[in-house]
């Protein structure tokens, strides 16, 4: 009898203490719950104030109080063209930009992309009439980041167009480690950038002209510098280091004739001046 009592009153005590450790358990869930939301509130907040600050100093956005509005060539619907604020890499070296703040390209909808190829058809037959050939490409580092993405426009002699294509293969090939992940070259010939390299991961792609060329998914952003492309182009141009590496800024004046001069040459492929008219 007495054995049964003791038994009886250890299966109670048994499961009085499963009961605690349930109840234990739940307070820890939410517990945890509840700090994972504060986290996620607080990086919300700081991803904010973070973007804030990225907007309010932008030299790209149009509301921006310091954009450089003296280095716009014309002025498309969602996206414009301009020069670079510091020495360019080649006569011409121009940047298609979207006036929408985004990290990357891959985050624009589809009619910002067909007036960035509106500008780009421009530019390859502007530059086709000048005797050269241009090289289009992104480098985009930092998806999750507040830098103002551009794609750039470096034009090249013809003969130096027509090895660029193979020199940019072996050199994405031959970048980062040995090993990788994802595969190195992304063939562009057959597709567009949205269906080769999916969103959320850092990339650098560039076109050849009209023609579509190729992409490379950055696997480690130290291997990988943000003038990749240039110091490409600069090999081919024989330009000197500084100019890909770490080009100066330029004064007003030097700027000012840098857009006078594309401005003349860009004016008979002008389709931005329709929209004034219409």
């Amino acid at each position: 009898m007495f054995a049964n009592m003791a038994s009886k009153h250890k299966l109670q005590a048994n499961s009085d203490e499963q009961v605690d450790d349930q109840f234990v358990d739940r307070a820890s869930d939410k517990r945890f719950v509840d700090r994972c939301e504060s986290m996620e509130q607080l990086r919300a907040i700081v991803d904010h104030k973070k973007r804030d600050e990225a907007l309010d100093k932008c030299q790209c956005c149009f509301d921006s109080s310091n954009m450089l509005k003296h280095l716009i060539v014309a002025i498309g619907i969602k996206t414009y063209l301009c020069v670079p604020n510091h020495e360019s890499l080649t006569e011409g070296h121009c940047l298609i930009v979207p006036m929408q703040h985004v990290a990357c390209t891959l985050l624009l909808d589809e009619d910002i992309w067909t007036e960035i190829k509106v500008f780009r058809k421009g530019l390859t037959a502007m530059f086709a009439d000048h005797k050269l050939d241009c090289i289009f490409m992104e480098t985009c580092k930092n998806v999750r980041g507040f830098h103002h993405t551009f794609i750039e426009c470096i034009p090249v002699p013809q003969d130096v167009g027509f090895e660029a294509p193979m020199y940019f293969k072996k050199a994405i090939m031959e970048c980062e480690s040995e090993w990788a992940q994802n595969k190195k070259l992304v063939d562009l010939k057959d597709r567009e950038l949205d269906r080769a390299v999916p969103k959320g991961l850092p990339y650098f792609f560039v076109h050849f002209g009209n023609q579509n060329g190729f992409a490379h998914i950055i696997e480690d952003n130290d291997k990988f510098p943000h003038y990749f492309g240039r110091e490409v182009i600069g090999g081919l141009v024989d330009a000197e280091a500084r100019l890909w590496r770490k080009p100066a800024k330029e004064n007003f004046d030097v700027q000012r004739a840098k857009v006078m001069e594309l401005a003349e040459w860009w004016k008979p492929y002008d389709w931005t001046q329709r929209l004034k008219q219409s």
